[in-house]
């Protein structure tokens, strides 16, 4: 386990840095000026070149990559054009925020998903598994932020019974207990909408592959041997038919992320998300870089740990 543990995390340092190389590319060739976007449209062309020379970028494309990765190795990743802060302490501001709202979404996705496709199984057949079924299919049809609009103009528009923008009232001046019941109501629209499509993929896939793990050989020989229907189930079928699960989950991580970029936004959330949206249509581009770069390590960590939780589900499984 420790080697393993060690060769992946020196693994994990090639993939950052190809992912930041490919962001740089990407984010450099887009069309779109920071100068022109800081100065404005009527600024004359010498303080135009007065900014880009300010902020390097006048130097060919090559040489401020080479800048770039070089202070990026050290920790540090650049200034923000806009809030002229370090990045790393603007996204840090913004963390917080996200991770309540992206951890909430998934813990009630993973927990209500698994769960529904388990008593799925349990039910096949039947009405509630049916209606389930396509229940799942419908709203794992459903673009994201089609269903965020819809719920804020029923539950906050309409009925008016929740907010529909921020994460808390500012001007009601709440504190403690009530400041906690403040941010939950403004949580609850954001993180249902972020969630509500990955239940349905994980419904559907813990139910498929519960029915492929009932059919298999080990599960007949579990029931010759007298076992109760409900040690097959939950020890024997249940432990194996969560690995392709539990993968899918991992890799879903940083759609989750990616999700909330459209779901704070419709939300006004003040996260990680919208401040993704607002770098790229201000072209900061060092604190999008950061973003980018925030996000890619956070998609390799939550991989790396559902490697990790293979062996704590399947003892056989041995790490080389």
């Amino acid at each position: 386990m420790r080697s393993f543990i060690i060769r992946r995390m020196f693994q994990i340092l090639p993939v950052i840095i190809a992912v930041m190389t490919i962001n740089f590319v990407l984010i450099h060739i887009a069309p779109g000026d920071p100068a022109f976007i800081l100065a404005g449209p009527e600024a004359p062309q010498e303080y135009l070149q007065e900014i880009r020379e300010r902020l390097g970028l006048n130097k060919p494309v090559w040489e401020q990559y080479v800048i770039y990765m070089g202070r990026a190795l050290k920790g540090d990743l650049g200034t923000s054009y806009r809030f002229k802060q370090p990045v790393a302490s603007v996204i840090a501001a913004q963390v917080p925020a996200t991770v309540l709202l992206t951890g909430s979404a998934f813990i009630v996705s993973v927990i209500v998903g698994v769960g529904l496709g388990i008593v799925s199984v349990q039910l096949r057949g039947g009405v509630f598994d049916r209606v389930a079924n396509g229940l799942a299919v419908t709203l794992y049809s459903v673009p994201t932020f089609w269903i965020g609009l819809m719920l804020l103009l029923i539950f906050g528009v309409r009925l008016r019974w929740l907010p529909v923008q921020g994460m808390r009232t500012v001007a009601a001046g709440y504190t403690g207990w009530e400041s906690t019941m403040d941010v939950a109501r403004h949580l609850l629209l954001p993180a249902f909408t972020l969630a509500v499509v990955q239940l349905a993929e994980y419904m559907r896939l813990s139910r498929a592959s519960m029915i492929e793990a009932m059919d298999k050989l080990y599960i007949r020989t579990a029931r010759s041997k007298g076992l109760s229907e409900r040690v097959v189930f939950y020890k024997h079928a249940l432990r194996n038919a969560l690995i392709p699960t539990v993968t899918v989950i991992g890799l879903r991580m940083g759609f989750l992320f990616t999700g909330a970029v459209l779901i704070e936004t419709v939300f006004g959330w003040p996260g990680v998300g919208r401040l993704m949206n607002n770098a790229v249509f201000s072209r900061d581009y060092p604190l999008l870089m950061g973003i980018l770069f925030v996000t890619a390590v956070m998609v390799c960590l939550a991989n790396f740990m559902v490697d990790l939780s293979y062996a704590f589900i399947d003892p056989r499984i041995k790490y080389k």
